[in-house]
């Protein structure tokens, strides 16, 4: 069926000028040949909306005398007899007096959102105007939620638990930062990025003997290497003399007299 309504779920979008297998031709709300029947929520003033060829369309034939706000929402009246009565239209952008009738500008919003799908109506349902919303309704909020550091559970050191795999990537990377003293945001341009495949144990480890390092006390100068340093107890004893293995020899024996024979009676 031909001519009949396209729509969304926020509003009009225009109405099928052609059917094909695989594609429809449908003629914008925005299109300046396209026109459609009107009514305004508030005070109920009827006229005709026709596109401009851009994203705002414009509101016909309604008298300066005639109230209309800003910010006021249209509905289809259902005259044109295509369009049921109260889809959205739009709401009013502009609306200032003109000559020889009101100028009057909308939004659409059936197009705001985009195009994905629509509806096309073959059997419309009027339904009526909603009623416009009471300035000055009061508003009831709920409280706001907790602190979040307040909520996250801690371990036995006061640090939070890291509940998610999020989590545990930021604090990886905040630690090799801290350990390359990178500072995310404060660096100049040009500054190397840390090296995030890096274990944070091993550069803490890195720090920690890097640190070290350099409270050591170091020799004054001068002084002969190895200055400075505690001597271990086999080193301060005196070292034995050498000895030449020549002029060394072990005494030689020494013979014994034989004793005298015996004398015989």
């Amino acid at each position: 069926m031909l001519g009949v309504a396209v729509i969304t779920p926020d509003g009009i979008v225009g109405k099928l000028l052609a059917a094909y297998p695989t594609a429809s031709q449908v003629l914008l709300i925005t299109d300046p040949t396209f026109a459609a029947g009107v009514i305004s929520q508030k005070h109920h003033v009827r006229g005709t909306v026709r596109g401009l060829g851009h994203s705002t369309c414009m509101v016909d034939y309604i008298q300066n005398e005639e109230q209309v706000d800003q910010g006021e929402w249209f509905y289809t009246s259902g005259d044109d007899g295509v369009f049921p009565k109260g889809l959205p239209v739009g709401y009013v952008t502009v609306a200032r007096q003109g000559n020889p009738n009101k100028e009057i500008h909308l939004a659409p919003s059936g197009l705001q959102a985009g195009l994905e799908e629509v509806l096309i109506i073959t059997e419309g349902v009027h339904q009526p105007i909603p009623e416009a919303p009471t300035p000055g309704t009061a508003v009831h909020l709920q409280a706001p939620p907790p602190p979040e550091a307040a909520s996250a559970p801690q371990n036995a050191a006061g640090e939070p638990v890291m509940t998610t795999e999020a989590d545990r990537l930021r604090a990886r990377y905040k630690k090799i930062a801290e350990a390359e003293s990178h500072r995310f945001g404060e660096n100049p341009p040009g500054t190397k990025a840390p090296d995030f495949n890096l274990n944070p144990e091993e550069l803490a480890a890195r720090a920690a003997r890097a640190a070290a390092a350099a409270q050591a006390p170091k020799p004054p100068a001068g002084a002969p290497a190895g200055a400075g340093t505690a001597a271990s107890p086999e080193a301060a004893k005196p070292a034995a003399p050498k000895q030449n293995p020549q002029a060394v020899r072990p005494p030689a024996a020494v013979s014994k007299p034989a004793a005298p024979p015996a004398a015989n009676p």
